[in-house]
């Protein structure tokens, strides 16, 4: 699992948590975050694209692996932080991409408070 860390500010029930892996701020419904949260994301859930995609953010492709089965495995870094991606039979241009675009999507995330205890944080709507 990446873990990723993130700034989170409370306000009526709701928090907002503020990652350079986020195009914009994510409203969630959470009690218990503390201002610094931990995001956690598997590394087949990343989404990778060669183009900007919507809510994704550019990052540099540090490693690239094939893995059984043809999957690759991707050492992917934003901001000095680096994650793994793993993704089923990439295309030709994900393949040969340098610079790729990364979107964590929000059905996939797990949130930890400052204690690494795990936090449930349903979208806000």
């Amino acid at each position: 699992m990446n873990f990723i860390k993130a700034s989170c500010e409370s306000k009526n029930g709701k928090s907002r948590i503020t990652s350079t892996f986020f195009h914009t701020p994510l409203t969630v419904e959470a009690k218990g975050l503390d201002r610094k949260v931990t995001i956690g994301i598997r590394p087949e859930h990343l989404r990778l694209s060669p183009l900007p995609q919507k809510g994704s953010v550019e990052a540099k492709v540090r490693r690239k692996s094939i893995t059984v089965g043809g999957q690759y495995l991707y050492s992917i870094e934003r901001d000095g932080v680096e994650v793994k991606a793993k993704v089923s039979h990439p295309a030709d241009e994900l393949i040969r991409a340098e610079t790729v675009w990364i979107e964590l999507p929000v059905e996939h995330l797990v949130f930890f408070d400052g204690s690494q205890r795990r936090v449930h944080a349903p979208m806000a709507a």
